[in-house]
């Protein structure tokens, strides 16, 4: 239904308009090849000029909704392939800053770009999900969202509009999701460990309540317990960094014959690297590291890290063209696809010490 629209925000008139007449589309209140109101009965409803609507139109019309036909009036159109997606919203799960800049959302960014070309709209909400109202789209990729979100993303689905989540999944989640495989991955760091010879390992991580963590705790507790292997568990506090309790934690488990961490984020494998670095410890002279995700700075730190590297480029192209396949009533696709993680090894892991 239309309302007001709001004469003090930011947003343009017309893209305030623009934006409730998709809408009304998109949730069926006018249905396929209806006829929609008068411009002047709009524009009454909005309580805006008549020119302000006329001009939403024409810009609905430019992008396919609708199609005018002069002495009879504007009718919603059929959906098409190409017309289908106009306007994507990127709506960032977890906060964050900084996303073109960033190596993960950055990448992300660039294969949804690149993939959807020029002529459709990104539109950016590097908010918290569901901290705020978004605006009108016709498709919706849902960054790395986390599982306390789930109720506000499992609402979309009564919205009738294209949605499909990126870079998380868990049971109970309704939408179409690509991730990266995290349980795999993280087996492939442990089986690394284990084949050069490490029977010890301790793995640290932060955030066990984001889904992507929690793949990761579970590849590494069942190739460990395959494999027959000695294990511990550090939990950080901080996603980034260890505090000096955990970092004392860290060097106790070195001296019960522990020879290998498995760092579940990038940041904490520095931060494990230069802890260790500080007690004197050589990597991976005394102990082997193997940390997660492979932006360039892992090639320059000292050693070189051995990592995992998720396909993030991959992982936008593939998100776009399956939310295009949606927006095109192409909802044959199976729910989840997972892209398998690479293990990048470098100098910071080798066969421990007779």
């Amino acid at each position: 239904m239309l309302h007001t629209i709001d004469f003090t925000g930011t947003t343009p008139r017309h893209q305030q308009v623009y934006d409730q007449l998709l809408q009304c589309i998109r949730d069926g209140y006018w249905q396929l090849g209806a006829k929609i109101p008068a411009e002047l009965e709009i524009a009454a409803a909005l309580g805006v000029a008549k020119l302000t609507v006329h001009r939403a139109v024409q810009a609905l019309a430019k992008d396919g909704w609708v199609t005018r036909s002069v002495g009879r009036g504007t009718f919603v159109a059929p959906r098409n392939t190409k017309s289908s997606l106009r306007r994507v919203l990127l709506a960032f799960g977890a906060s964050a800053t900084n996303v073109l800049g960033s190596d993960y959302y950055g990448k992300l960014y660039q294969g949804i770009a690149d993939t959807l070309g020029t002529d459709i709209e990104l539109i950016l909400c590097p908010d918290s999900f569901g901290a705020r109202s978004f605006p009108a789209a016709d498709g919706i990729l849902i960054i790395a969202p986390r599982e306390d979100t789930l109720p506000s993303i499992t609402g979309l689905t009564a919205k009738n509009i294209p949605t499909l989540v990126v870079g998380a999944h868990w049971p109970g989640l309704l939408l179409p999701a690509v991730d990266s495989d995290n349980v795999a991955a993280a087996r492939q760091a442990v089986a690394h460990l284990a084949e050069s010879g490490h029977k010890s390992i301790v793995l640290v991580y932060s955030e066990p309540e984001t889904a992507n963590i929690r793949d990761r705790i579970g590849g590494f507790r069942a190739e460990a317990k395959a494999r027959d292997l000695r294990t511990s568990e550090l939990q950080a506090q901080a996603f980034w960094q260890l505090s000096c309790k955990e970092k004392e934690a860290l060097l106790a488990s070195l001296t019960q014959g522990t020879t290998a961490v498995f760092a579940a984020g990038y940041y904490l494998a520095l931060d494990v690297l230069n802890t260790l670095r500080e007690a004197h410890y050589s990597v991976p002279g005394d102990i082997s590291v193997v940390g997660f995700d492979d932006p360039v700075s892992a090639q320059l730190v000292y050693p070189p890290l051995t990592t995992l590297r998720q396909p993030l480029y991959e992982m936008g192209q593939h998100a776009a063209k399956r939310l295009a396949a949606l927006a095109a009533g192409n909802n044959n696709e199976g729910s989840l696809e997972l892209l398998p993680v690479a293990l990048i090894v470098r100098d910071s892991t080798a066969s421990p010490r007779a």
